[in-house]
Formats: structure tokens, C-alpha cells, sequence
């Protein structure tokens, strides 16, 4: 059997918490919330296993993040939110590293020789 089919098979409510456990205690109350919400175990596998495929994308900084901000939010979280929240987040991180780089660059490549070199008044 190919080692990913196998990797899904070993998917249990137990395996899962000791992965929420190993990113964080907001990914471990998302995780909790899901296996209570379902009745159906294989259910709420499912929708972790699809959690937990969303680190092979982003770091588990960012996965938990925004299981925090999910779980300040709300009481039923979803994947879906938490992927877009993630995504939200990388913009935002994005932007403010942009903006940063500008203002760097901004300072250190300021008029270097002065006035007199140029023939201006500070002669």
C-alpha cells in the first residue's frame, strides 16, 4: 500500500490530539471542538486530517495563530475559516514587511555628499 494511503488509515481522534498538542493549545481546542461537535468519528478525521494538511503549506506559527483568533471568535471552528485566516494573516505580513523594507531603504539612501559637494549654500 503507497505510504500515503497508509497515512490516511492511521488517522485517529488520538493521533490527532497528539498533533494539536505538539503546534499548540488553540490548535488542541479546535481539535477537542471538532471531535465533539460529530457524532461519527470518521467525520471529524476527516475534517482534522484536512486541518493537518494545511501544514504542509504553512508553518504551525501560522496554523496556530489563527486557531487563536477562531477561537476568540467563535465556538464552532472550521477549516475553511482557519485557512482563510492564514491566509489573511501571510497578506498582512506581507504588507508590513514590504512597508518596512521601503522605510529602510528610504533612510539609508539619503543625500550622502551634502550641499557643498553640489555647489549649494553649506559651502
Amino acid at each position: 500500500m503507497p505510504y500515503n494511503h497508509q497515512v490516511y488509515i492511521e488517522q485517529t481522534p488520538e493521533e490527532a490530539i497528539k498533533w494539536a498538542t505538539g503546534v499548540g493549545e488553540y490548535t488542541l481546542q479546535v481539535i477537542m471542538s471538532i471531535l465533539d461537535r460529530y457524532d461519527k468519528e470518521k467525520q471529524a478525521v476527516d475534517i482534522i486530517f484536512n486541518l493537518k494538511k494545511l501544514e504542509r503549506r504553512y508553518s504551525r506559527y501560522e496554523i496556530e495563530r489563527a486557531c487563536r483568533i477562531v477561537c476568540q471568535s467563535t465556538n464552532n471552528p472550521a477549516v475553511k475559516s482557519i485557512y482563510t485566516l492564514i491566509q489573511a494573516n501571510r497578506k498582512e505580513d506581507e504588507r508590513e514587511a514590504t512597508t518596512l523594507n521601503t522605510q529602510k531603504t528610504d533612510a539609508n539612501h539619503g543625500f550622502t555628499r551634502g550641499a557643498a559637494y553640489y555647489g549649494g549654500r553649506d559651502q
